[in-house]
């Protein structure tokens, strides 16, 4: 933290230093590395065999939902289609792909937290989100989690919410004269922000059915929002942006199946197959071990409202005086004047409950469900975090510096006398408040070690005891199967 004349600013507070980003982009790359590994390594061989399999095929000229059942959309597979046009037949090639798409999911997340919270969360934020997505596809004890839906659609998952949340701030400061262009440009934004967010959800559904949770709070949280406002025509026109947006996204897959003319059947297994699937048992993890990569950010959302109390006055004076209402270090405080922010936990909330009554429909507790699960919990945690960050970085060691400079910005002639006090006022404060947060960083690391601790040595004892040759034998028996299924009961596996 860079000490100033006038003391901490807050920028030192919310901008993290350099060697913090550093380590937490090590873990991040490390806990990644470890999970993929566990994953691919994994002696369970199902879901990713076929899925490869399946996608080989279909660059060879076999038709999805004819030649192979799968209950599944078809996103995915025309996805895993892409590395088969360059690299050879096997299972590693989908390595780069999964990979690529899960960075760029993480990237997303901390844009999200950022946006909401700052620097200082978004690390925080994304590092447990990194953590829960790679130990729930990694030690999930009916697939090997490897190329799964879950892991692929973290990103337009992430970025559903990041332009559903942007979408909320279509109302900016403007100028009295220009205040009524103003609000029709930002509703345009907004407009078009909602269609992207559509066409993420679009990306979602084209995937896999149990996406409808982030659709169905997305419209739900649009309609609520508009109609306590008494919108009601603006609810209807953010509902068909939403909806125009989810139909664009879907257009390509259903030419693509019409033209096949595959569309009956697989519309058939996307719905009365899989609908066969649910309530056989339950989804909902059995005690508090089966979600130990979300004990820290519930412990986060659970110690929110302690914090709040003491940072519900502290917003930064410079902040509340810029014209564009951010602050020194660019996160959005303008997100509280606004309402924004609010909005958005709402928005989480709403999401949340509704994919928790999914997973206790789903068909059995696997941990690969929860990647998508209670990926709202761990993007609503970082709320803690930019509370306590604004709480620690005032009132000492966040000044408005007018109050005490002149317009040149060198101190006032009152205010140096009584520089040498502060400074060394400032300097204790400041000691206590960084020991603060770093006893709060340190404690999250070590709520988080017992599931990067549980995932470590599976990935290096699966490693250990990989065989690539026999990895390489099943794929190619899978490609051979005919009438291969993926997810239907009758589906038998080669050899049985």
């Amino acid at each position: 933290m860079v000490t100033h004349v006038n003391g901490p600013t807050h920028a030192d507070w919310t901008r993290p230093p350099s060697w913090v980003v550093a380590s937490a982009l090590a873990a991040i790359v490390l806990t990644h590395v470890v999970g993929r590994i566990a994953c691919y390594c994994s002696d369970i061989r199902t879901d990713s065999y076929t899925s490869a399999a399946f996608s080989y095929r279909m660059v060879h000229g076999d038709v999805l939902y004819r030649d192979m059942s799968i209950d599944k959309p078809p996103a995915i597979m025309v996805v895993n289609t892409l590395p088969y046009l360059v690299l050879p037949a096997a299972r590693t090639s989908l390595i780069p792909m999964e990979s690529l798409l899960m960075v760029l999911g993480y990237v997303v997340i901390y844009r999200f937290a950022r946006t909401l919270y700052g620097p200082w969360p978004a690390l925080m934020t994304a590092s447990a989100a990194v953590l829960a997505i790679n130990y729930f596809s990694a030690l999930d004890f009916t697939g090997e989690g490897f190329a799964l839906a879950e892991s692929y659609l973290v990103l337009p998952q992430a970025g559903a919410a990041l332009l559903y949340v942007h979408s909320l701030g279509g109302t900016r400061q403007v100028a009295p004269a220009a205040e009524s262009s103003g609000v029709r440009d930002a509703e345009r934004r907004s407009r078009w922000t909602l269609i992207g967010c559509g066409a993420c959800i679009g990306i979602n559904l084209a995937a896999k059915q149990t996406a409808i949770p982030i659709a169905a709070a997305v419209l739900g949280h649009v309609v609520l929002r508009r109609s306590l406002r008494r919108q009601f025509r603006l609810a209807i026109v953010d509902g068909v942006s939403v909806s125009f947006g989810v139909a664009l996204a879907l257009l390509p897959f259903a030419l693509m199946l019409t033209i096949q003319g595959t569309w009956r059947q697989a519309w058939h297994d996307m719905t009365v197959q899989a609908a066969m699937m649910l309530e056989r048992e339950t989804g909902w993890p059995d005690t508090w071990r089966d979600v130990k990569p979300l004990w820290a950010p519930l412990m986060w959302l659970a110690l929110t409202p302690l914090v709040l109390p003491w940072r519900t006055a502290r917003v930064s004076p410079s902040a509340a005086a810029s014209p564009t209402g951010l602050d020194v270090d660019g996160a959005a405080d303008h997100t509280l004047r606004h309402g924004i922010l609010p909005a958005a936990m709402s928005f989480l909330l709403l999401w949340q409950i509704i994919e928790c009554i999914l997973l206790v429909q789903l068909p059995r507790r696997s941990y690969h469900y929860y990647v998508l699960s209670f990926l709202p919990i761990v993007m609503a945690s970082g709320y803690f975090w930019r509370a306590l960050i604004d709480t620690l970085a005032t009132p000492a060691g966040l000044r408005d510096p007018s109050a005490r400079s002149g317009a040149s910005g060198e101190p006032r002639a009152s205010a140096r006398a009584d520089l040498p006090a502060e400074l060394h006022a400032d300097s204790a404060a400041g000691c206590v408040r960084m020991t603060i947060l770093a006893a709060a960083v340190l404690w999250s690391l070590a709520v988080m070690r017992p599931a990067f601790n549980e995932l470590y040595p599976v990935a290096w004892t699966r490693l250990r005891q990989f065989d690539p040759a026999a990895d390489q034998r099943h794929f190619e028996q899978v490609v051979r199967w005919e009438n291969g299924s993926l997810g239907r009961n009758d589906g038998r596996w080669p050899g049985e």
